[in-house]
Formats: C-alpha cells, sequence, structure tokens
C-alpha cells in the first residue's frame, strides 16, 4: 500500500508513531472528452477570463472571490502559516462511546498502520479502544487541511474516519415535505413488517456488485473488437398505485422465493397464509 501521510498519535505525552493509507479504491472507469470527428483527447487548457490568453503553471495562484470582479489572493506561505506546527501529529481531545457518533458525519476511512519504531504503542492503544468500546475523537492537518478525524479499532488495525463538522451536514428539518407527526393504517404497518421478514438476510456486501461498470467495461470491450454491443435489460416492476395490493404483492413474490429457496436446516411445515384486504375502518397507529 503507498502511504499518503506520516506523523503521530498525540495522546496527552504519548505518542504512537503511524502511517496513513487509503482504505479505498477507486474502480470506475475514466471516460475522457475527445474530438468526435477526429477521437483525440481533449487538452485542460488555463485561460485567464480576463486577458484571454494560456497561462503557465508559474503564473498559477490562489484567491477567494468576496465581491464581483474582486478578489482577494491568498499565497501559499500564508497557508502554511495556518497549518500551524501541529501538522504531522493527530491530536486526540476525547473518547466517546462508539455509537454516540452518528455516520452522516463520516467522510473518508484510512488505514492507520504502525511504524517499525513505536508498535508495542500502537497495540497497547489499540487493544485499549477495544476493550473500552470507545473511539478517539481528534484532528489532524493533511494536505494543507485541517480534518476532524475519529479513531476507532477493527481486527488488528486501527481506521482513521475523516468527519464532516456540525456546520457541514444540513439540518433533518430541512427537509420538505416531512411531517413531524402522522399516523398510518395497523393492517398497513404489519404487511411492511412481514415484507421486511420475508426480505430479511445476512448481509454480504460481495453478493452485490456495480452492474453499470460491468455493463461499462462490456461495452468498451465490444466497441473496440468492432462487435455491437447489448445491454442487459431488467425487467420493469408492475405499476401498482394501491399501497396495500404492492405490498400483499411483494410478500407473495418474496414468500415464493423462499419456498423456492434450497432447505439449509430443518424446518417447520409452513402453513398456507391468507392475507386479507384490510377495511376501510382498520385502527391506526399514531407515530411521532
Amino acid at each position: 500500500m503507498h502511504t499518503i501521510w506520516k506523523g503521530t498519535i498525540s495522546i496527552g505525552m504519548v505518542q504512537v508513531p503511524v502511517k496513513l493509507y487509503s482504505a479505498l479504491e477507486d474502480r470506475d472507469i475514466a471516460l475522457h472528452y475527445i474530438h468526435k470527428p477526429c477521437g483525440s483527447q481533449l487538452q485542460n487548457v488555463r485561460k485567464c477570463s480576463k486577458c484571454n490568453s494560456e497561462v503557465d503553471w508559474g503564473e498559477v495562484g490562489k484567491g477567494y472571490q468576496y465581491e464581483n470582479d474582486r478578489m482577494v489572493i491568498i499565497e501559499k506561505e500564508e497557508l502554511d502559516q495556518i497549518a500551524n506546527d501541529k501538522s504531522k501529529q493527530v491530536l486526540v481531545y476525547e473518547f466517546v462511546k462508539d455509537t454516540e457518533v452518528d455516520p452522516i458525519f463520516v467522510e473518508k476511512t484510512y488505514y492507520m498502520g504502525p511504524e517499525q519504531v513505536g508498535v508495542n504503542a500502537y497495540y497497547l492503544f489499540l487493544h485499549a479502544l477495544k476493550t473500552t468500546g470507545k473511539v478517539a475523537i481528534s484532528k489532524f492537518t493533511m494536505r494543507s487541511k485541517t480534518h476532524l478525524a475519529l479513531i476507532r479499532a477493527k481486527d488488528n488495525c486501527l481506521l482513521l474516519e475523516t468527519m464532516h463538522y456540525s456546520d457541514e451536514v444540513r439540518d433533518i428539518t430541512h427537509v420538505p415535505n416531512l411531517v413531524p407527526d402522522y399516523s398510518i393504517k395497523r393492517s398497513e404497518l404489519l404487511l411492511a413488517k412481514k415484507l421486511i421478514e420475508f426480505m430479511t438476510g445476512k448481509f454480504e456486501l460481495t453478493n452485490y456488485n456495480d452492474e453499470y461498470r460491468a455493463q461499462l467495461i462490456s461495452l468498451i470491450e465490444k466497441k473496440a473488437a468492432g462487435e455491437k454491443f447489448a445491454p442487459e435489460r431488467l425487467e420493469s416492476a408492475p405499476n401498482i398505485v394501491d399501497l396495500v395490493t404492492a405490498l400483499q404483492e411483494s410478500i407473495r413474490t418474496h414468500s415464493k422465493k423462499s419456498d423456492d429457496a434450497p432447505v439449509t436446516r430443518k424446518q417447520k411445515p409452513k402453513t398456507k397464509k391468507i392475507i386479507k384486504h384490510p377495511e376501510d375502518n382498520d385502527m391506526t397507529e399514531s407515530v411521532s
């Protein structure tokens, strides 16, 4: 793995030397913009909007537009000064229960491996996190940006997860059409729970593949070989407007899949289930 950052975890007076590695691998297929008449790839040209001339890298800087057509120029040295002298430290501020951190705040995950020096301190910290069920809230600087981060233990490795700051996540109450208090029919709830029951399984991430990527690779290979490409067509779902009917049909479909699946353990004989259409005067449950 390629090291993308190295420094130390700072916990009070304790220093743990570590290296960061990306936990993710970008598998997207890169498509280039081309000039269609000749098939050549387009170039990205740096052009000044005012001078209308091509700009050399030596003349490229950074700035912030604070008014129309007015820009404040920020020098690299000024950005380096803001980054402070702790740019090679993951500074731990506190420890919290892992259940206290909402996953919505997690941005990107990195593997945090030990240096050859300080292995004992690394595994001591890892084991302490495991046995206490805690995660470390920290900050560190990478690529001139200070990140809020969470350190957790996974198997025999530490994970560092960069996090969004609180003002970067929109308040859920801003989502349109949310109703704070609503009521649902009890019969509909029973059907929905039954559907969830039939569709419940053991999560295996390897069961899920990127079908679009697979078809894109097939498209590229076929066209490169001068062959025709026929995309796979997914069967469209029937257009059922009535909610109860849609629930019942979904239950029947998944019930049949369950019955057709091979039996791996002794099961009790199944009795035929008759799902009655709910009456209009069904009881309702209030949810708030």
